[in-house]
C-alpha cells in the first residue's frame, strides 16, 4: 500500500503530539499521592524510575486516569489544530497512537471535537498500558503503508526509523537526551514540524 492519489500517506501519535496527556496526569497523581512532579521532571519515557512505584500501583494510577475527567478533556498540544489542518490539505493522515484499546471510546470522541473528518485511520498499539494484544508502531506503520510519523517517544522514533520510515519528533522532557536515529528529524514545535514537511 502506498500513496492515495498521489498524496503522502502520515502516521500521528496522539499524546505529546496531539494532546498534552502528561501534565493533567502529573495533577492526578499528585492529587493521588500528595507529589508535587511536573512535566519537566519527566526526563524520560520509563516513568516507573521517575514515580519510582512498583509497575502494578503505577498501572492503576494509569488506568484510573484513563477513567478521569482530566483524561476526557486533554488539552490540546499548541499549533496541533492549525499545523494538522494544513498537513490534510495535501497528505492522508491517520493516527497511530501506543493508547491502549479500552480507551478508544473516549479516544473517538476526542479526535471528533478537536480535528473533526481529519484522520482516516486510527491504530491502537497497546504498546503502553495495554493489557492485551500489542504491537510495534513501525509495524503498523509498514502494514498501512505510511512513509511519515510524527512522534514523541524517542523509542517509537527510533524504531520506526530503523524500518525505513521517516520520523519527525518532537522535542519534550522525555526525549531531549535520547540518541536518535539518522532518519529521525528532531522538531521544536508544530511550526518547525510543517516546514521541515515542505
Amino acid at each position: 500500500m502506498n500513496n492515495n492519489n498521489g498524496k503522502r500517506r502520515i502516521a500521528v501519535d496522539l499524546d505529546g503530539v496531539l494532546f498534552d496527556f502528561l501534565t493533567p496526569f502529573c495533577i492526578f497523581y499528585n492529587q493521588r499521592h500528595g507529589t508535587n512532579f511536573t512535566i519537566n521532571d519527566l526526563t524520560t519515557y520509563h516513568f516507573l524510575r521517575v514515580f519510582q512505584k512498583p509497575e502494578k500501583e503505577f498501572r492503576k494510577d494509569m488506568n484510573d486516569f484513563y477513567q478521569s475527567a482530566l483524561f476526557r478533556d486533554l488539552p490540546l498540544i499548541r499549533g496541533a489544530q492549525r499545523g494538522i489542518r494544513q498537513l490534510s490539505r495535501t497528505n492522508f493522515l491517520g493516527v497511530v497512537t501506543s493508547r491502549p484499546d479500552h480507551t478508544s471510546p473516549i479516544t473517538m470522541v476526542s479526535l471528533k471535537n478537536n480535528f473533526p473528518l481529519i484522520f482516516s485511520e486510527i491504530h491502537f498499539t497497546s504498546q503502553y498500558g495495554g493489557n492485551g494484544h500489542k504491537e510495534k508502531k513501525s509495524e503498523y506503520c509498514l502494514e498501512h503503508g505510511y512513509e511519515i510519523i510524527i512522534e514523541d517517544v524517542a523509542e517509537y522514533a527510533n524504531e520506526c526509523a530503523e524500518k525505513g520510515i521517516r520520523v519527525f519528533l518532537l522535542t519534550r522532557p522525555w526525549n531531549e537526551k535520547e540518541p536518535l536515529h539518522e532518519n529521525v528529524i528532531r522538531v521544536g514545535n508544530w511550526s518547525e514540524l510543517i516546514r521541515g514537511m515542505n
